[in-house]
Order: C-alpha cells, then structure tokens, then sequence
C-alpha cells in the first residue's frame, strides 16, 4: 500500500499548495466589485488590490479601513493579499475582521480555509472547507481544497470524491493537480485501476510536465 506521509512530504505536493494560489484568488478580486468607490482613496487601495499590487494596496487598504470600518470587503481584498504575499497570520485576522462585519460576506469560509491549511491548522481548514461546501456549493476550488486536507488526514475515500467533483465542477482550473492527487488517494485505498485512470488523465491534460513526470512515476511505481 501506500504510504501517505511518504508522498505527502514530496515536493510536488509542496509545490501544488502554492502554484493552487492563483486561480483561487480570483474570486476575491471579481467579488471586489460591489465596493463603494467613491472615495478616491479607496478607489486608489481597491485597484491596488485588483491589480495584485499587494505591498502597495494593504496599507491603502488599511487606510481606507480607518476611514469606513464598517464596509466587510476592504479586510477581505486585504486578506487576498496577504494571502498572495504568504501571510497567512495576517490574513486570518483581516478574515475575522471581515467576517465579524458581514457573516454572509462570500469566499469567506474558502479563504479562512487557505489560511489555516498554510498555517498548518489542518482541523480549522477542514472545517473552514466543510462550511464553504455550504456558502460556495459546487466550487471547485473548495473540493480541491478539502480533498487536499482529507488525504492527509488518511482519509483517501473522501478525498477522491472531493477531487471528482472538483473536476466535474471546472477541469479546467484545476487540472492536472486534482486528477493527480486522485491517483494518489485511489492507489492508498488498493485500486489500482482507478489509480491508472486518473494519473492518464495528468499525463494528457499536461503533458511534459512536472506533474506529468510524476504521474508516469507513479503509474511505474503501480503494480501490474
């Protein structure tokens, strides 16, 4: 069988959690839309956000905080990017903040998520992508999320869910890393078929790539 802590400290894995970043941070940039930008400051700090500015933008940010600290969507564009700039720490607080002012505030849940899976807080994640199944049904992103916490969580079965639906839901943004990690939980639970399946499609979504190369050492790797 194998071992899961064994891939799971693999660099491919490690490298998957960052390049993961940038399609799931769209989303806060298209829901940045509904901010009030009549005030030329804050106009000024939500560009800055949307133009991935992100060293400029948090101060602006945090200005344009100062001047309304009632509007939820400002903490939430500054977690986007502390998020994109790695502060995770940073980010968590600006996603509490956003969340005590506006509870229903969207990609709440799934950004609270990304933060505490890069902490290391994989039971906060968990349960940050389990909520945001609820607020953002049928994401991608959350299923590839959450998938990524249940395989190493030993939780193989639920995670290939997670990473078929994720697929169903939109390939396009995540492929070939969910049909990967797919393989990898359908050879952890012995099925060595599906796990061949799944590791094709990486090789054809992608091919010549890194996660191609590491598919076809899996597929090697496989017996029979």
């Amino acid at each position: 069988g194998l071992s899961l802590g064994a891939f799971w400290r693999s660099p491919p894995f490690r490298r998957a959690a960052i390049s993961l970043l940038a399609p799931l941070l769209c989303l806060a940039a298209a829901g940045a839309g509904a901010v009030d930008l009549d005030d030329a400051s804050r106009r000024e700090a939500v560009e800055l956000a949307r133009s991935r500015r992100c060293e400029a933008a948090i101060p602006a940010l945090e200005e344009a905080r100062r001047r309304d600290p009632g509007d939820a969507r400002l903490p939430l564009l500054a977690a986007e990017c502390q998020i994109r700039l790695r502060r995770y720490g940073d980010a968590l607080v600006s996603l509490e903040a956003a969340q005590r002012l506006d509870p229903g505030l969207p990609n709440v849940d799934l950004y609270l998520g990304i933060a505490h899976y890069h902490t290391g807080d994989l039971e906060a994640a968990r349960s940050d992508f389990e909520a945001a199944t609820r607020t953002s049904p049928g994401s991608a992103d959350v299923d590839l999320y959450l998938g990524m916490v249940q395989l190493q969580g030993a939780q193989p079965r639920e995670a290939a869910a997670a990473f078929a639906r994720a697929r169903q839901a939109n390939a396009a943004a995540v492929e070939p890393v969910a049909s990967y990690y797919e393989g990898l939980a359908w050879q952890a639970l012995g099925d060595d078929g599906k796990a061949r399946e799944a590791f094709a499609r990486v090789e054809a979504f992608a091919p010549g790539s890194d996660w191609a190369d590491a598919a076809s050492r899996a597929l090697s790797a496989a017996p029979g």
